[in-house]
């Protein structure tokens, strides 16, 4: 069997990452803004040093927090033969799912919406070693413990991945946690 490798979240992942790049340009422009040739500031070599003091403070303190919340949305799976190895991007630690402890397979929700209900539900394929309650279920995002089980967004791309990397014995579980996403 080949090894394949899913990212959890792509969605997450990628406004995550479009944000670390957004915070980045957004300073760059600003130091070009101060230094440039036409600029009053430069003209009168008048730089004021504590908007580069802020700029500096405001790049670094955003940058610190989305790298703090990058482990929860910036992770991927590779499925072997006998486990799961799951990792995020931006840490080198790593961690062994065997088949033989995350046995069960459940689809878990989350609704994405605002204060006054129009949103939508995103479902999730959660392996995991225990029974998930009804609440965890449908608050998986909420969920604090989240080292008992592996989330995975639910795609068509990542259902036929999925399934064609898991062993005989948990496809059936599998399928039916599928047919629960479709049926929804």
């Amino acid at each position: 069997m080949n090894h394949k490798r899913i990212v959890a979240d792509p969605t997450l992942c990628s406004l995550l990452l479009f944000g670390i790049l957004y915070i980045n340009i957004i300073s760059i422009f600003s130091f070009c803004f101060l230094f440039n040739p036409q600029s009053y500031y430069t003209k009168n070599n008048m730089i004021p040093k504590g908007a580069i003091i802020t700029i500096i403070v405001i790049n670094v303190a955003l940058n610190t927090i989305c790298v703090i919340i990058s482990p929860k949305f910036l992770r991927y799976y590779i499925f072997h033969d006998n486990g799961i190895m799951g990792g995020s991007f931006l840490r080198r630690k790593k961690r062994f799912y065997s088949y033989e402890e995350y046995k069960i397979i459940v689809c878990a929700e989350y609704f994405h919406g605002s204060p006054i209900g129009i949103g939508k539900n995103r479902y999730y394929i959660v392996i995991s070693n225990r029974l998930l309650s009804r609440y965890e279920q449908d608050h998986i995002i909420n969920c604090k413990n989240q080292k008992d089980f592996i989330m995975i967004k639910y795609s068509s791309k990542n259902c036929d991945r999925i399934r064609l990397s898991l062993p005989q014995q948990m496809q059936k579980a599998y399928d039916t946690a599928i047919r629960t996403i479709r049926v929804r």
